[in-house]
């Protein structure tokens, strides 16, 4: 696995820890879907998280498939497939990150261009 790869996966295992801290219940409100939730969020907001945790699990497997000696970018199209997926959801999330009006959410941004940038390298965009 290259760097990109490695720095993806530490990527998307920051977000793992983050999303399952909101699930169970951390006083992170302020830093997570707008900010609007001060301390620990609701219900709702805690199962999305909780899903968000399986998104980017998901998300750590096709790294880690795609970053073997036998990948083949044109023969697997599930792979390919979702590391656009994972392209086009990365650019959505630094747009609304760095327009989210919590602060603290904005930084949020810095991590989804890194996510985004690896992700082109991992598809060997570059």
């Amino acid at each position: 696995m290259d760097s990109a790869g490695w720095l993806l996966l530490g990527l998307l295992a920051v977000q793992v820890v983050f999303q399952a801290k909101l699930a169970l219940g951390a006083p992170l409100g302020h830093i997570a879907y707008g900010g609007k939730h001060k301390g620990t969020l609701p219900k709702k907001y805690r199962i999305i998280s909780a899903i968000a945790v399986i998104g980017y699990s998901f998300f750590m497997t096709i790294v880690v498939m795609a970053s073997t000696a036998n990948y083949n970018a044109n023969s697997s199209g599930l792979v390919n497939g979702v590391l656009w997926i994972m392209v086009a959801f990365f650019g959505l999330g630094t747009i609304t990150n760095a327009i989210s009006p919590s602060k603290p959410e904005r930084w949020w941004a810095f991590y989804t261009i890194a996510a985004l940038l690896c992700t082109l390298i991992v598809l060997d965009v570059f």
